[in-house]
């Protein structure tokens, strides 16, 4: 695959040099590295600094190497993935060491398709049992998501198919481990090795990927294996999954992903009291809001979402305020937290709160949002201004969702209909139908709001609720999807919406 041309990345300049470390000795070269900052610059004083001492001392390999290391942190930090990609393999090529969490983050920014699945093969095949549960799920659906982005997803199923195969899926970390199982099924579907496609399913333990299982007619011949493996309102596999995070919570409770896998496994259960109970242990401690991690973040949006769910919306009122608060504190992570607090105030319809919080959200996603959060604020935003008779103030999110629109049809088409643009809602979702990537989404989105294990209901109005008037969009629906039967909605998900 093509690198991409270095002019089409947006390239900082070249610092000049903090100082003028030519001129120094080699004992204030020395003294000047042992007293930098934390913060000093690798372009400007980091890596000036060490050519300057290379230079008085030639052919010392290891400082070769830490020059080497500097140049491609340096290529990095100004967003020069090409180049750095051809540091590293220079560096590589002598034996030098690098990290390969930041190896893999060059690849995935570089848009060098070849390189990004080299370096998530390194990754995820050539390890071992500490790099394998040290990889962040972070940094792993990243370079997933830009390896998809570059129509890589038949080589990243294939990937997780060889890592499935070779048996050491379960030393990654829970989402890691769900994500490859969930791989591994779609390569098996895709090559009719129905073997590995069943010896996945009944492998697979996360709920939350079977209703596109259940809906997508690609998978209509794995349809029986499939319920058989989720069982009556979900019971086998949500009950299956809820012993394997008990276990691993148990075994490792200090793993704060062990902590969040358990959160949403109580949740699924319907387990609500208990997750409650669980939550104030685990997030009792005083000065949670300037510790919080992000894992412990989403047990506390667990937690919103399960007194919602027993009609305790005040107290659910509280926690969201606790959480936004943090996470405007951390926006690269917190920014999920805002949003989902300004939605659930927008799907409420509670339109000036909704409206507040949505403003505040933008804040956060301006700066540190995907294209897809920056498109749920915009929904929300518009939605409330719509709702509060001020649609006219809408028209910058109102374009802004019609430029994404194709990319994220189904939150798009929520944002439509709040403006009651139902025809241009049902164009887009016929359209999207027509994308393979886009499909499967917006099969389950289709589905009934029961079907979902994790939101908070909703009042919007949703791609769901076009189906029964428009007999194109159905026959859409019915060619690629299904409704998913009654008997599979789970117990937990039919208390949440009953409320």
């Amino acid at each position: 695959m093509a690198a991409t041309p270095l002019a089409a990345q947006d390239v900082a300049p070249m610092p000049e040099p903090a100082e003028d470390y030519a001129a120094m000795s080699d004992a204030d070269l020395v003294d000047a590295w042992q007293n930098l900052d934390r913060d000093a610059s690798t372009c400007a004083t980091r890596l000036p600094l060490l050519r300057a001492l290379e230079v008085l001392r030639p052919g010392v390999i290891e400082l070769r190497h830490d020059v080497m290391r500097m140049e491609i942190w340096c290529h990095y930090e100004r967003d020069d993935y090409a180049n750095a990609l051809i540091a590293l393999k220079a560096l590589e090529e002598v034996d030098g060491s690098f990290s390969q969490p930041a190896a893999l983050a060059i690849a995935a920014n570089s848009g060098q398709g070849d390189a990004l699945l080299a370096r998530m093969r390194i990754m995820a095949l050539d390890g071992d049992a500490e790099s394998y549960s040290s990889l962040t799920s972070d940094l792993w659906f990243f370079a997933q998501r830009k390896a998809r982005d570059l129509d890589l997803t038949a080589e990243i199923d294939a990937l997780d198919a060889e890592i499935f195969l070779r048996g050491h899926h379960d030393q990654f970390d829970p989402a890691i481990r769900y994500s490859i199982v969930d791989g591994a099924f779609n390569h098996g579907v895709a090559s009719n090795d129905s073997r590995l496609a069943e010896t996945a399913i009944s492998q697979h333990r996360q709920p939350g990927y079977f209703d596109t299982y259940l809906a997508d007619r690609k998978y209509e011949a794995y349809w029986p294996i499939i319920e058989r493996r989720v069982g009556p309102a979900m019971e086998t596999i949500i009950r299956e999954y809820l012993a394997t995070a008990r276990r691993a919570f148990a075994a490792d409770p200090e793993n704060p992903e062990n902590l969040n896998d358990l959160g949403h496994a109580l949740y699924y259960a319907g387990e609500f009291h208990e997750l409650l109970a669980f939550a104030d242990a685990q997030l009792g401690r005083d000065d949670l809001e300037q510790t919080m991690v992000e894992d412990e973040g989403w047990l506390l949006n667990l937690k919103a979402y399960t007194l919602d769910a027993l009609g305790r919306g005040d107290e659910a009122d509280e926690v969201f305020d606790s959480l936004a608060r943090v996470g405007r504190e951390n926006g690269g992570w917190g920014v999920n937290f805002v949003i989902n607090r300004a939605s659930r105030l927008v799907g409420q319809q509670r339109w000036e709160e909704g409206l507040v919080a949505a403003n505040e959200a933008k804040l956060v996603s301006d700066v540190y949002g995907s294209t897809f959060a920056k498109l749920l604020v915009a929904r929300d935003q518009l939605c409330s201004l719509t709702a509060l008779g001020r649609a006219e103030e809408a028209a910058e999110q109102l374009a802004f969702v019609r430029e994404n629109g194709p990319e994220f049809p189904t939150i798009a088409t929520m944002a439509l209909l709040c403006q009651d643009r139902e025809e241009e809602a049902v164009a887009l979702l016929l359209e999207g139908f027509k994308n393979e990537k886009e499909r499967s989404g917006i099969i389950t989105e289709m589905q009934a709001e029961e079907v979902d294990l994790f939101y908070t209901p909703t009042k919007l109005r949703r791609a769901n609720d076009l189906l029964a008037e428009h007999a194109d969009l159905k026959s859409a629906f019915e060619e690629y999807g299904r409704t998913i039967p009654e008997e599979f909605y789970s117990m937990a998900s039919r208390a949440r919406y009953s409320n």
